[in-house]
């Protein structure tokens, strides 16, 4: 007996389509009945190209590329990209020595894979400011709305006042810059010893990175599963836990970790710290 959505197609079908359809679906009963439980790889080579026509018979081909697919493509590109050019960023620093620390700045994919880092050593002094900036925009209705953003910046210089790293951001969230300011000028006032790790993000990058990502990756990778699956290219099993689980949970928990770390980054726990 045909499953159930074979059925269902050819008792949709009629004339021509219907014959070829009854005469696919009697050829892949007699391959159920002849090789229980085998799935399109395990099938012999002399029967597995009438079973892949077969098949196809009742997935036919689907567009690679429609409309909804592009469009989830471009989401998917705008995630990546907003993540790699403003990633979660690490600070590790620890005392240099009497009157200096030393810190490495890393950047990382959601928190967990290293994209760059640069170490900056010799550092005598920490210094934090914050400025605004205000724009203007008038809308259709001839309205004035005003946006005021609150920029954060830091600074790090040697004993001599040259300067060695600095950063402004805007949105921070998790360890700020003035709590990182006040930390490395810690370690630069006491014995060397001591340590800190410190993670922060901005938030609407890390937002819209998770949702978008989220929205995209899922659909996207289990189109892929089908059009692979049904050519016969992969077993029912790796479309499942690949193409289907993989593509929805992967970026969650890539997104999780990430939205943990970031909440956590005022002062992770040793655990995580030691992680980083």
């Amino acid at each position: 007996m045909p499953l159930p959505h074979e059925q269902a197609a050819i008792e949709r079908a009629q004339g021509r389509q219907r014959e070829r359809l009854e005469e696919a679906a009697a050829l892949l009963d007699q391959l159920r009945a002849t090789y229980p439980g085998a799935d399109m790889q395990q099938l012999p080579s002399d029967v597995r190209a009438d079973a892949l026509r077969a098949l196809r018979a009742f997935h036919p081909a689907m567009r690679p590329f429609g409309i909804a697919e592009l469009a989830l493509l471009l989401m998917l590109t705008v995630a990546l990209a907003l993540m790699w050019f403003k990633p979660v960023r690490v600070f590790r620093c620890e005392a240099q020595g009497t009157g200096l620390a030393r810190c490495v700045v890393a950047e990382r994919l959601f928190g967990l894979v290293p994209l760059r880092q640069r170490t900056v050593e010799g550092i005598a002094d920490a210094s934090t400011s914050q400025r605004s900036t205000t724009n203007e925009a008038r809308d259709s209705d001839g309205v004035t709305r005003t946006t005021t953003t609150h920029i954060a910046e830091l600074s790090f210089t040697s004993a001599d006042g040259r300067p060695l790293w600095s950063g402004s951001e805007s949105h921070l969230i998790g360890a700020r810059f003035e709590q990182i300011g006040a930390d490395v000028k810690e370690l630069t006032s006491q014995a060397p010893s001591g340590r800190i790790v410190r993670v922060q993000a901005i938030w609407p990058v890390l937002l819209a990175g998770t949702l978008f990502l989220t929205v995209a990756a899922s659909p996207l990778g289990t189109k892929l599963g089908l059009e692979l699956r049904n050519r016969g290219l992969i077993p029912q099993a790796v479309y499942t836990a690949v193409f289907y689980w993989g593509t929805l949970l992967v970026p969650l928990l890539l997104s999780g970790a990430a939205w943990l770390l970031v909440l956590l980054g005022k002062d992770p726990p040793g655990i995580v710290a030691a992680l980083l």
